[in-house]
């Protein structure tokens, strides 16, 4: 799945590349996305380069950039973070940021954001959940059974009023967090 998501977006087989997956709303920062990965390729050599690391732009969990984005991005989930397992590397992922976030995802997969991560089998302590100010009971004894992390960002909640996670009952349950 994943390959084919690259090879839909034209990036050569074999190419590293980074996927953001998520709302374009202002709060996001989308265009300090771009400026900063503009940078980064830059200071790679340019888009050619062996180096370079292209960025794949993927619209909220409703579009259907993936042609079928339900099925494909819940597989593209699943390779990346066996991809991430194989190398040893981390999967960080943006989860229940906003109760809106929440809602979108039950809406569209039935499962909370964790909800989606556990299903994809990607939780584990290679995992790190960014935010996950919003969660649910099952949410918090998901990542804490598995052993994830939890980067707690308590400027950026505080700049957007999001509030503050359960960080407690995550230590509780077996996760570790981090700032």
């Amino acid at each position: 799945a994943v390959a084919r998501v690259a090879a839909s977006c034209g990036i050569p087989e074999g190419k590293r590349w980074i996927v953001y997956v998520g709302g374009f709303n202002p709060h996001k920062r989308l265009e300090d996305v771009v400026r900063a990965h503009a940078g980064l390729v830059r200071a790679r050599g340019g888009v050619g380069a062996a180096g370079a690391t292209h960025l794949v732009l993927v619209g909220t969990t409703g579009d259907d950039v993936f042609h079928g984005a339900q099925d494909s991005i819940r597989a593209a989930i699943a390779e990346a973070g066996a991809w991430c397992r194989t190398h040893g590397m981390p999967l960080h992922a943006h989860v229940s940021e906003q109760p809106a976030e929440n809602a979108q995802c039950v809406l569209t997969y039935g499962l909370t954001p964790t909800g989606v991560f556990a299903e994809a089998g990607v939780l584990d302590n290679l995992f790190s959940a960014v935010h996950a100010t919003h969660l649910t009971d099952g949410d918090v004894q998901l990542l804490g059974t598995s052993g994830s992390s939890v980067c707690c960002c308590p400027t950026t909640e505080r700049d957007l009023a999001d509030g503050v996670g359960p960080f407690r009952a995550l230590v509780d349950a077996g996760a570790a967090l981090t700032v």
